[in-house]
């Protein structure tokens, strides 16, 4: 049994059963593993009845929307003995037959590396922001609060430690954070370092993981030659508002948890102070799309 795979998903539709068909096709062994978080859009029970003969398909059920890290770790115990690596990923991914078998095979030359990552793009083809990451430090916490990073994009100062506009390696690089959409993680180094921290409902797992990683002395790689397509799923874009919520609580706690007695507590305050802004300013920014939108379809229905 070459690889498990850890799929957490909620309400996630039709990409769920698109995601597993696509790793059905798979070039090695798998062992797939759903924790679900309480879907009430019957996504679930249709894969069930759709691969009730496939044996290495489990379905973990959480009670509740417990949130991605703890559902993570809920489904963990399930992971084959045998197994040297477990893949956690999105059930908005869609993978090429032989992206599981490049995969491992990097790792397996880069023994530093506990964690591998490779190219999410978006359904266009192009890279899309958040697959390769350097450490949000209290700067470029700041940067990427007020959105500096994107209001100038190119600039140095206002980087917010996002990769995305960096050119491509021509080969695996390591980096400090890669993207919990899609992340393969030796399973010795999981028993060393531990799970996911699951303080954390959405966000900022994935560098929180990452950061530990390293801190253990492991190294984070990023394999651009793998692609992988990330649709990005219907379950986050259905509460826009509950996801940001959670997103900008998890940045704070990320920020309290790794750098806050490492500077002036005036640092903190900043940053506390922006991450909340930033909040408002996207709560602003939903509402004001989805009264547009509403707006958009009474006329069409006129």
């Amino acid at each position: 049994m070459p690889l498990s795979i850890i799929i957490v998903t909620h309400n996630s539709g039709k990409l769920l059963e698109q995601c597993i068909s696509k790793l059905l096709l798979s070039s090695i062994d798998i062992q797939i593993i759903i924790s679900d978080n309480n879907s009430t859009d019957g996504s679930v029970s249709s894969l069930q009845q759709a691969y009730s003969e496939y044996t290495n398909l489990i379905i973990h059920y959480n009670h509740a929307n417990i949130g991605f890290a703890a559902a993570n770790n809920a489904a963990y115990k399930y992971v084959d003995t045998q197994t040297n690596y477990t893949l956690f990923m999105n059930p908005d991914c869609l993978l090429e037959t032989a992206t599981l078998e490049k995969m491992c095979a990097v790792l397996d030359k880069y023994p530093q590396a506990a964690i591998a990552g490779g190219l999410l793009c978006n359904l266009d083809g192009s890279e899309q922001r958040g697959g390769r990451r350097q450490i949000p430090n209290p700067w470029r916490s700041f940067m990427q609060s007020l959105y500096l990073d994107k209001i100038f994009p190119n600039s140095s100062w206002a980087a917010s430690g996002n990769l995305l506009h960096q050119p491509l390696p021509k080969r695996p690089q390591y980096v400090d954070i890669v993207s919990g959409a899609f992340m393969l993680v030796s399973n010795l180094a999981i028993g060393q370092v531990g799970l996911w921290d699951d303080k954390y409902f959405l966000h900022c797992e994935d560098a929180d993981w990452c950061m530990r990683f390293n801190q253990a002395g492991y190294k984070v790689l990023f394999v651009p030659q793998v692609k992988i397509l990330h649709a990005k799923g219907e379950s986050s874009m259905a509460k826009p508002i509950f996801v940001e919520w959670h997103k900008h609580k998890s940045m704070q706690r990320f920020y309290k948890k790794f750098f806050y007695k490492r500077y002036p507590k005036v640092f903190g305050w900043l940053i506390t102070a922006a991450i909340w802004c930033r909040f408002l300013l996207v709560v602003l920014l939903v509402k004001t799309r989805l009264v547009s939108y509403a707006r958009l379809m009474g006329k069409k229905s006129i």
